[in-house]
Parts: C-alpha cells; structure tokens; sequence
C-alpha cells in the first residue's frame, strides 16, 4: 500500500498539471503516417543475483567451491521510452533504464566438499550499486482475429548490467584462522553484463474506449560477461566470468487516456535469467592464472512501475 500511494503521489501532480484544460478524453486511435510517443516511468524492483564455481574445470573437486549469492536488492529504476508507429502496421521502440541499487545483502561461503558441504568460510556484508538495461525492438501489429484484441511479435537485441558493490563485511564462518566477527576495508565489486538478442510477444485488450489491458513476454537469448575486484584479496588481482545462457521477462499493465495525447500506465514485471556452464578465469598478483568451471549465474527480478506517455 505504501508503494501504491507513493506512485500516485509521484504521478499525480504530473497528471493534473498535464491534463487541466484539456478537452474530453479520446479513445486508442490508429497510427498516423508518423506517430511517435515518449514514455517516462518510475517504480521499485527487487533482484536476486546468484552465482556458483566449481574446484576444476570438470566441475569437480568439489562441485560446488564458491557461492555468492546477493539478495533483496531494493532498485529505484527511472526508464525513458520511444516508440515510432508507422500506418502500415509497423512498430519501432528503443529505450533505457537506470536504476539505483539503495539496499541489498551479499554472502559469500566456500566448500571443501561436494553439494555444499564442509563449509569452511562464510561471510555476508551490505550491497549497493547501479543497474542500467536497454533495448531496441521491431514490431508487426498483426490484423485482429480476436475483437478488441491486438497482437504484436517483437525481435530486439537487449543489454542489461549490474553492477554490484560489496560493503560492511562480516565473517561467520572461519574454520582456517577463527577469525569471527566485522572486517574492515571491503570495497568488492562484481559487474555482470548480459547482451542478447529477444523474440516477444505483446498483446493488448481494450477494455473500453480509453482503457486497455496490456500482456508481454520476451525470450532472450544472451551473451553473459563479468568482471571482479576482490579488494581484499591482495594474491589476486581480479577475475572474469564467461558463459551463454538465456531468459524470459513477463510484463502485465493497464493503460488509460485520461486527455488527448496522454496515456497513464501501472504495470508488474517478472524476469528469469540463468546461464549454462562456463568459465572462471582468475588472475594472480605474481603474474599466473587460472581457470575453473563457473557452474551457473541465475538472475530473478520482480517489480512494479508507473508509467506516463505523451503522443506527438
């Protein structure tokens, strides 16, 4: 309830200012020969971001070496959308999208053994950091079968980042040097970057006039690439991630033209992302390296957004 009455809050003044004066509202009208719209939102997400290594690189020795897991990262994300319709059914969108990471948790555990046992260190500490995603798609309103029901295929290339900060670490866990307790000095960071290409789906049901339904799904294919410093690890000097995996992002909204020209939106988004085997490789403060099985990343990501659009 907090987080609705905020949006309405934030949107409302937007709103009334826009719309004071203007003249009775109009219903969803077809494309012009050039009709462009700009979408400006804003809303919460929570992320969960998840990665594990193996011993070797036959994921061996244990299977399970490394486990860094960030949780309830809290995102205030600010996206900035435009679309181009064209009269012959054709659709182009590009956007992007900031987002600040204001809360968050890490853990980080080691194993000597298989399936997560023998834990040998564990500690945990506060997260902050950015986030950024854009996207670029071309879409085909396809001819309504079903009344009051558009369906629109999408096919885009998208990029999306993390970039996570590790601060106000804490060790539980020291079977080695039984050293318990808050350690100093952590400035860790990991910045994941995920780069595919996506086939979608949209569709949208008018309710009314000037209110509609609006359902998406994207499936990705992706390129996933990361970078680390440890910085209290003073025997390496950083390590890299490298694998390929896929995703899918859901959305779910409701759309109304208050006055001409605008349109006001809420909308739920939902998205899976997790990459298959691929490689660690870790470089050393005397000059050598090496390389270990990275077992798997999965990214999950929940959140809510209001959205205001103006159309040219």
């Amino acid at each position: 309830m907090k987080l609705i009455s905020g949006l309405v809050a934030l949107f409302l003044p937007l709103a009334s200012c826009a719309f004071a004066g203007t003249a009775t509202p109009v219903a969803f009208a077809p494309a012009k020969p050039l009709d462009i719209s700009l979408t400006a939102d804003t809303g919460w997400r929570q992320d969960h971001f998840e990665w594990t290594i193996a011993g070797d690189q036959q994921g061996r020795h244990p299977n399970i070496l490394s486990d860094l897991d960030w949780t309830h990262l809290e995102i205030i994300p600010v996206s900035l959308g435009a679309e181009l319709r064209l009269r012959d059914h054709w659709r182009v969108q590009l956007g992007g999208s900031y987002g600040w990471i204001a809360d968050g948790r890490n853990r980080d555990s080691d194993y000597d053994a298989n399936n997560r046992q023998g834990e040998f260190s564990r500690s945990h500490g506060d997260t902050s950091g950015h986030t950024f995603d854009a996207a670029f798609a071309i879409g085909y309103d396809l001819p309504e079968v079903i009344q009051r029901v558009t369906l629109t295929p999408w096919i885009g290339l998208d990029y999306h980042q993390q970039h996570l900060t590790d601060q106000n670490g804490v060790q539980d866990v020291d079977t080695l040097f039984h050293e318990i307790g808050p350690f100093g000095r952590l400035h860790s960071t990991y910045e994941a970057e995920w780069r595919g290409v996506s086939l979608g789906l949209d569709a949208h049901l008018r309710t009314s006039n000037t209110t509609r339904i609006v359902l998406g799904a994207r499936y990705e294919l992706v390129t996933y690439y990361a970078t680390a410093d440890w910085n209290l690890r003073s025997d390496l000097t950083g390590f890299k991630h490298r694998a390929n995996g896929d995703g899918w992002r859901l959305s779910a909204g409701y759309e109304w033209i208050p006055a001409p020209r605008w349109m006001l939106g809420l909308h739920a988004d939902w998205s899976l992302f997790q990459t298959r085997a691929g490689t660690d490789h870790t470089d050393y403060s005397d000059g050598t390296s090496s390389e270990t099985r990275l077992n798997e990343v999965k990214w999950t990501s929940v959140g809510v957004r209001a959205s205001l659009t103006y159309r040219f």
